[in-house]
């Protein structure tokens, strides 16, 4: 579960972030300081599972500030300690939120939540965490993307990436299918790729719209990328991440 806390930092510094600051439970930062030797870390109180604590709260909350964007959910897992976790960062973040996975279905019950924060708010969903959110099939949520997608954007008062083949990534109002990508990225760890990018461009300045729309096309070209060297069946989210790092090179040259 802490590997995606590595692919989500690694594609952050890939997108040019400069400095991650990344929070983990004290009983993971072994392993994960083991992959990563540019980011801050910030261990807090694990649970007995070894997920955050309800005590790691403010060792949580006192970094917020530090951050001018925030990845929150990546193998956080999902019990009511984390669950508290995430909720208070909603409340209490000044900087944009990317929600991902474990975040996304640690708010499940509570959804109506993300009408009361007062900074953007990033959710990147697969058909089937969306299909949980909004409680409906999931065949139903691929059968009307793009409407259904608009909907809960508008509802909840954030910015929606609905990912999957034409990832939707829209506010409500306007609305991005993305046109990069292919079946081999849908793999472990591709999610949380894509969360570190989107983190990574709204620190650099872009608006959390314009950043979810870069990442999700430069997120589907570092997979093609990916899999013209490899194939589909061979690529992995580390060879993504490397292709990520030339692709940040070609636009910075163009």
């Amino acid at each position: 579960m802490f590997g995606a806390a590595v692919i989500a930092a690694k594609a952050a510094l890939r997108s040019g972030v400069g400095l991650v600051k990344l929070t983990v439970p004290e009983s993971a930062y072994p392993l994960v300081a083991a992959h990563l030797t540019q980011p801050i870390f910030n261990p807090v109180y694990a649970n007995e599972t070894g997920t955050f604590s309800a005590a790691a709260v403010a060792g949580i909350t006192e970094n917020l500030d530090w951050a001018d964007s925030i990845v929150l959910g990546c193998g956080i897992g999902v019990n009511d300690d984390t669950c508290e976790v995430v909720e208070t960062v909603l409340k209490k973040s000044k900087s944009p939120v990317i929600l991902d996975a474990d975040g996304i279905n640690c708010i499940k019950p509570r959804i109506s939540i993300l009408k009361e924060i007062k900074v953007p708010v990033v959710l990147t969903p697969h058909p089937g965490e969306m299909a949980g959110l909004i409680s409906k099939q999931v065949a139903e949520i691929q059968e009307n993307r793009i409407e259904i997608s608009k909907s809960f954007a508008r509802e909840m008062h954030s910015i929606l990436v609905l990912k999957g083949a034409n990832t939707v990534v829209t506010d409500g109002y306007e609305v991005f299918v993305n046109t990069t990508g292919n079946p081999g990225m849908a793999m472990g760890g591709s999610g949380d790729m894509l969360s570190g990018i989107i983190g990574a461009f709204i620190a650099q300045g872009l608006s959390p719209f314009d950043a979810a729309k870069a990442a999700v096309y430069l997120h589907g070209l570092s997979g093609d990328m990916a899999a013209k060297l490899y194939g589909e069946k061979g690529m992995l989210v580390s060879d993504m991440t490397e292709q990520l790092g030339a692709l940040m090179s070609k636009l910075e040259t163009d």
